[in-house]
């Protein structure tokens, strides 16, 4: 939801100069500026076709252009005194931006046309896949044929819900989020609802992004998010549990996002585990939107008229730090494998896997046992099957039993062990399990926890 502010000379004198200090500062976690453009005035989003091209909108009616080392000056597209909330350009030669109004502007490679009244009631967001296909919407669907927008305020798409984000990357897929955890799709033909994906205690979505029809990430004010596969909705996933509400998410493929939230924090996704979040503003400004064309570039805006890109020659934002896992322990510590005895006695059946994991990472569990063994050279290996006669010394080695992955969530983890690993049962005795988290090729220290295997 857009936060509008009173602008007052000093107001606006003030907050420039801290935009300027913070631009000259050091880049953080490879991150330019912010670079000051639009005073106090909220930036509402942001939309980049490539590296050389983009398009800002803000809350006073004004546009910037990013044109590949610079952002121009304010034009004000919109005089209508109602904010525009959304812009969308597949191409550098266009892009439709769309106001509270109801209203619509398009831009076709040098100017921008007058407003077209396609809705009577404010819009929330576009998406265009080409120049003759776009949507925008709010609680309706209105639809770009390439010169007109035929069906003002036809397609209702579900009862009580108001759309706030919407992606298409294509003519014959979208989908849509709304701020009561509501999701729609769209198959060319068609809107289907998908149902209330987000039941958190939160449920509001704030942004979806689609690089394909198979598959779409949706981010809410809960730190969660959300995957789509082509048929179904997964999740939540925590993935920004602690930064005041994730507010936008931009996906060129598969295998890269990267989300933004109102703390100043971006976080990456790398096709299977987000990034812990790494703080990209140091002035605390929350970071409104984010369109990345490709890894290797990106641009965000801010609430505070700023803006800030990821350079095209630094590759995909990097991830500031490792993983870290903590409090790992088996709950109980001595239990039977499945199936169990049962009765007095006995031990318990099973046991829970239980740590914590600063980052959606993927962290991999090994079981370790500890054998007998001979020296031979030095080295502690497994007794040979006939000494011949030969006097070896004694040993103890520590030996790879098997593995297994988990795909954690921020923050804490349990898991169900029954005491199988590699399609075997433990046998009775004592292990130590070892487990080290991995995100972006960087490694977690390994953490220990024993356990025992009973009758």
């Amino acid at each position: 939801m857009l936060r509008l502010l009173k602008l007052t000379p000093a107001l606006v004198a003030a907050t420039t100069a801290a935009l300027l200090t913070a631009s000259s500062a050091s880049a953080a976690g490879g991150w330019s500026g912010p670079v000051a453009l639009d005073g106090v005035v909220q930036f509402s989003s942001v939309s980049c076709p490539s590296s050389s091209f983009c398009s800002a909108v803000d809350t006073n009616g004004n546009e910037f252009t990013w044109d590949g080392s610079s952002w121009s000056a304010a034009d004000n597209i919109d005089t209508s005194g109602q904010a525009l909330s959304s812009v969308s350009c597949p191409a550098s030669s266009f892009c439709t931006a769309v106001d509270g109004a109801g209203n619509a502007y398009t831009f076709t490679g040098s100017s921008w046309s007058a407003p077209t009244r396609i809705s009577k009631d404010g819009l929330s967001s576009v998406s265009c896949a080409s120049s003759s296909f776009c949507v925008a919407v709010n609680q309706w669907a209105e639809t770009y044929n390439g010169s007109s927008w035929p069906n003002s305020d036809s397609v209702v798409l579900n009862g009580g819900e108001g759309y706030d984000s919407v992606s298409c990357p294509s003519s014959s897929f979208c989908a849509a989020v709304g701020h009561n955890g509501g999701a729609v799709t769209y198959n060319g033909s068609g809107w289907t609802y998908d149902g209330q994906i987000d039941t958190t205690a939160t449920p509001m979505l704030t942004s979806v992004s689609c690089p394909s029809s198979s598959f779409c990430i949706a981010v809410d004010e809960g730190g969660n998010e959300f995957n789509y596969n082509g048929s179904t909705w997964s999740g939540p996933i925590s993935i920004d549990p602690n930064g005041q509400g994730l507010s936008s998410v931009s996906c060129p493929s598969t295998t890269f996002c990267v989300a933004v939230d109102g703390a100043s924090d971006a976080l990456a996704f790398n096709g299977s585990s987000w990034s812990a979040p790494v703080n990209i503003e140091p002035g605390g400004r929350g970071l409104a939107s984010v369109s990345c064309p490709s890894s290797s570039f990106c641009a965000a805006v801010d609430d505070s008229g700023g803006a800030l890109t990821y350079p095209a020659a630094g590759g995909p934002p990097p991830i500031a730090k490792p993983p870290v896992l903590s409090h790992l322990s088996l709950i109980p510590a001595a239990f039977q494998a499945t199936p169990c005895r049962r009765g007095r006695g006995h031990a318990r059946c099973a046991t829970i896997i239980r740590y914590d994991d600063s980052a959606a990472a993927t962290t991999t569990l090994t079981i370790l046992e500890r054998k007998a063994g001979v020296l031979v050279r030095g080295r502690c290996v497994a007794p040979p099957r006939q000494a011949h006669g030969r006097h070896l010394r004694a040993c103890r080695r520590t030996v790879v039993v098997g593995s297994f992955a988990h795909t954690d969530a921020a923050g804490a983890n349990t898991i169900r062990f029954t005491g199988h690993v590699g399609g075997h049962r433990l046998a009775l005795g004592g292990y130590t399990l070892s487990a080290v988290a991995r995100l972006g090729g960087k490694a977690s220290s390994t953490v220990v926890a024993r356990f025992t295997i009973k009758r």
